[in-house]
């Protein structure tokens, strides 16, 4: 893998990098790698419990269709409320697709690689939890296109030991219900503190001349406990697309604030959140697009005007190179 040092700005920050996206959108490999996961789409896919409770899974793709999450809601089967995450893209840097898992059941984060081919996966990972690290698998096993089985693995030792196995049935449209505790649901921890003067706004910004508007929408996701960022290019005759799908959340097993962030280009751009100081956050990302790989920092901090300000630096030879200083506006959702 090479380095870059002539690759075009991938402005790497929650914000630039939509706007780079949106800038140079091309397609790659990588959403040929996804294709498989078409299946999960339209509608959505629910399990119920002996209890009587349901969890229901519902997917999207991600910016390209290089990536599609899958986000559950519910309840679980002790009718406790339940919101969960499951991201999967392709990697273009290790060339495998891989699977982010983020569950409020002690704080769990899963991570690892995935292979799926329209009618059987498997995913290996490690499971951080708050008691320690866990060996994982997860196998789904389809019977017709409307109806698959999920498994949970864990590696005892000896082999893999099945702890549970789900049957999820899709219907074809998505009902509207209450997830209920959303209305209780705690604040965002302290792991997230410092990006809440983010959440809950539109944050815009002009490309192209002003003929294209960034739009970028910040929201806690709560029990999940984390922080998902979307972009949207619009055009000045009303064209939506997506352009960036970016997660801050607590990593459980490192202890630090993480990133994750996705673009149309098929960039994969992750890294470490660190509060500085004076209150403004610093991103310290590797970003990979195809065969190349470049480390940028970004620094974030809302003004006393209201506006958030954005600063880029590239890192080359361990020097910092000021490539963006921008101010996004924000318009309350």
């Amino acid at each position: 893998m090479r380095s870059i040092h002539t690759l075009p700005t991938l402005l790497l920050s929650l914000l630039s990098l939509s706007c780079h996206a949106a800038e140079t959108r091309e397609p790659d490999a990588g959403a040929d790698h996804m294709a498989s996961f078409a299946c999960m789409l339209p509608g959505e896919w629910q399990v119920t419990f002996q209890s009587g409770t349901s969890m229901y899974h519902t997917w999207s793709w991600g910016p390209g269709e290089h990536s599609i999450t899958r986000v559950t809601d519910g309840s679980g089967a002790g009718g406790e409320p339940w919101r969960s995450l499951h991201v999967y893209y392709w990697h273009p840097g290790l060339e495998e697709i891989r699977s982010l898992g983020l569950s409020p059941y002690a704080r769990g984060v899963g991570e690892g690689p995935m292979t799926f081919d329209g009618t059987s996966g498997h995913a290996e990972l490690t499971l951080h939890q708050t008691p320690g690290p866990r060996t994982m698998a997860t196998r789904w096993t389809f019977d017709g296109p409307d109806a698959y089985v999920d498994e949970l693995l864990e590696d005892t030792g000896s082999g893999y030991e099945t702890l549970v196995a789900l049957k999820l049935e899709r219907s074809n449209t998505i009902a509207e219900r209450v997830v209920h505790g959303i209305e209780h649901a705690p604040e965002p921890t302290m792991f997230l503190q410092a990006l809440t003067p983010m959440i809950d706004e539109v944050w815009t910004t002009s490309i192209d001349s002003r003929s294209t508007t960034i739009e970028t929408t910040v929201e806690w996701i709560p029990h999940a406990d984390y922080v998902h960022v979307q972009s949207h290019a619009v055009t000045m005759q009303g064209d939506r697309s997506l352009v960036l799908d970016a997660y801050a959340y607590h990593h459980t097993g490192t202890g630090r604030l993480r990133g994750l962030a996705l673009t149309a280009d098929g960039g994969v751009h992750e890294g470490t959140w660190t509060v500085l100081e004076d209150g403004r956050v610093e991103f310290d990302a590797t970003s990979y697009l195809g065969d190349a790989v470049a480390s940028r920092t970004i620094q974030l901090g809302v003004n006393e005007d209201g506006v958030l300000r954005q600063q880029v630096w590239s890192i080359e030879d361990a020097q910092r190179i000021l490539e963006r200083d921008s101010r996004h506006t924000p318009r309350r959702r």
